[in-house]
């Protein structure tokens, strides 16, 4: 996912419709600080020691202590979801990964793909939405599997 992102935001094309629909109008600095988040996104996963902590037990997705790089805590609604695409678990490791200070800094202004969709219509002035998701799914059993998100391996928590 952060190599299709990387690709397509450091394609010499201009920006599409795809876009505009997370970031808003295309504009040259927002651009860059965009193409810059998700390269930076992209280095974290490829050479930092990322720590998965299955510990959550909450409903929503997964968080983040901004300030304490390259640990996610992945919650219940995280092992529901598919493993890419959208509100995926993939996606989600993403978006945790750009909250880190030390890799984008990004904050959730609103969360669920309508909120975030207008953020970038209406209020983004330089601002990312990175990979805005859906905040609540179901609980779900997890059962010990490995699976590849993100690009990398990861050894998926048993109850």
């Amino acid at each position: 996912m952060t190599l299709d992102a990387h690709a397509y935001l450091a394609a010499k094309e201009p920006y599409g419709p795809r876009y505009a629909t997370w970031f808003g109008a295309p504009e040259p600095q927002r651009g860059q600080k965009v193409g810059a988040n998700f390269a930076a996104i992209k280095d974290a996963f490829e050479t930092r020691p990322l720590a998965i902590d299955c510990g959550c037990n909450e409903p929503y997705f997964a968080y983040v202590y901004p300030v304490q790089p390259y640990k996610i805590y992945v919650c219940e609604a995280f092992w529901s979801a598919a493993i890419t695409g959208t509100d995926s678990r993939g996606g989600t490791l993403v978006h945790e990964m750009s909250h880190f200070d030390a890799v984008a800094g990004t904050d959730d202004h609103v969360y669920g793909q309508a909120g975030a969709a207008e953020l970038a219509r209406t209020a983004l002035r330089g601002r990312s939405t990175m990979l805005i998701h859906m905040s609540i799914l179901g609980k779900t059993r997890r059962s010990r599997r490995r699976a590849s998100i993100a690009g990398f391996e990861m050894q998926a928590c048993s109850d």
